[in-house]
């Protein structure tokens, strides 16, 4: 199962952040296929390439003596990041605490201020 970027649709990309749902119904070798087509860390680390493999974005964010760099890459996020892959490294309260404290846009800190009152609100379904 080759596909270029065009002929994803809606489904495969759903089961790519579904992995429970994804992986039930493709092989892992399909899985591993998808995510290179549709690695959207490069839109996020498009100058830092070994930032675009998720096994060492997870290594680094859980190095405890890295804070400075947690911070740089939230950054990142937030500027550069779509809101499903940043809640896939970042939790919420985690964004709500440091939204404030990192240097942003205008536009990227109404942005996020939306996202986190929105997603933050327990009535929400």
């Amino acid at each position: 199962m080759i596909a270029s970027g065009a002929e994803l649709g809606y489904t495969q990309i759903v089961r790519m952040y579904n992995p429970e749902y994804f992986l039930d119904s493709l092989s892992f070798f399909d899985y591993k296929i998808l995510y290179k087509v549709m690695n959207y860390l490069k839109a996020v680390f498009w100058d830092y390439p070994q930032f675009t493999d998720s096994s060492f974005l997870i290594k680094t964010l859980a190095d405890k003596k890295k804070a400075g760099i947690r911070d740089w890459i939230l950054v990142r996020f937030f500027e550069h990041g779509r809101a499903v892959d940043t809640f896939r490294y970042f939790s919420l309260s985690e964004l709500a605490e440091k939204i404030n404290r990192v240097k942003l846009s205008a536009y990227s800190h109404r942005k996020w201020k939306r996202l986190i009152e929105i997603y933050a609100n327990p009535e929400r379904e």
